[in-house]
């Protein structure tokens, strides 16, 4: 997509059709009848881009066969067959320092403070975040750390796999009362946090009526609306970031999600 922007905005060439061509072990790509879960997760983001770029067509090929896209109907409306897991944030946390990244994220979650005054202050250090978490002092959202994604055919296991089950950085409530999906960088600038960063989006939106019920009850919070908000933080991003992501802002408010970029010790000579 950086090649895409650079031959539309600097070389002035029109672009109407990217096609991603791929080639590989058939067997492999459907390992129990269906597409491989990162492939299938790779088919949803392009899927996404068809429907958001009206003016470029996007397109997938495995060894000279089209792969099939979701319209946005599809892509947002999962059958009821299609499962995800019933409890976020269940597993024992890694908090063993030395990692930029998870002292972060450590640090955010509060394990240093008593749970008794964690669940009083629980998200208040997201105010380094920004504007999005001013002063939510006393408020009492709940914050779940390394949060489950993944979907499945009727029913967790490895074989009815459907998505990959990445864990997301933390998950909270902003100060306008929006579900926060927040993706934590430090010191690692490369494109393909948008590629995760989507997964998250697309997850969240696709199967918000399932997460819903679970996310109210361990945010203690109701969400003030649908509307999705994907954070990505980092102290540097990617000098062609902006160039990439604006393809998978969603230009359309029904689409129920934003993505928001967070840049931490931003300064101005």
């Amino acid at each position: 997509m950086a090649f895409v922007n650079y031959a539309q905005s600097r070389c002035e060439v029109k672009i109407n059709a990217v096609d991603f061509v791929i080639s590989g072990d058939m067997d492999k790509i459907k390992p129990y009848g269906r597409l491989d879960p990162d492939l299938e997760s790779f088919r949803r983001r392009v899927s996404f881009l068809n429907i958001n770029n009206t003016n470029i067509r996007f397109g997938i090929t495995i060894d000279g066969e089209t792969l099939g896209l979701d319209d946005a109907n599809t892509l947002f409306n999962r059958p009821d067959n299609e499962k995800i897991h019933e409890s976020f944030g269940k597993e024992t946390q890694d908090n063993t320092p030395g990692r930029l990244e998870k002292d972060f994220q450590t640090w955010l979650f509060a394990n240093d403070i008593k749970k008794e005054e964690r669940d009083a202050h629980s998200n208040e250090r997201l105010a380094v975040l920004g504007d999005d978490f001013f002063k939510l002092t006393k408020r009492g959202f709940g914050i779940i750390r390394e949060c489950h994604t993944g979907s499945f055919l009727d029913k967790p296991s490895k074989i009815t796999r459907i998505l990959p089950t990445d864990l997301v950085d933390i998950v909270s409530l902003n100060k306008h009362g929006q579900l926060s999906v927040i993706e934590l960088k430090l010191n690692d600038s490369q494109l393909e946090v948008i590629a995760q960063l989507m997964d998250y989006a697309l997850f969240f939106r696709c199967y918000r009526e399932k997460i819903w019920p679970i996310i109210v009850k361990i945010l203690r919070h109701n969400p003030k609306s649908q509307e999705i908000v994907c954070y990505v933080v980092n102290n540097h991003f990617h000098d062609r970031f902006d160039d990439v992501v604006q393809y998978y802002i969603p230009k359309n408010e029904s689409y129920g999600f934003s993505i928001k970029k967070v840049v931490l010790g931003y300064s101005k000579p």
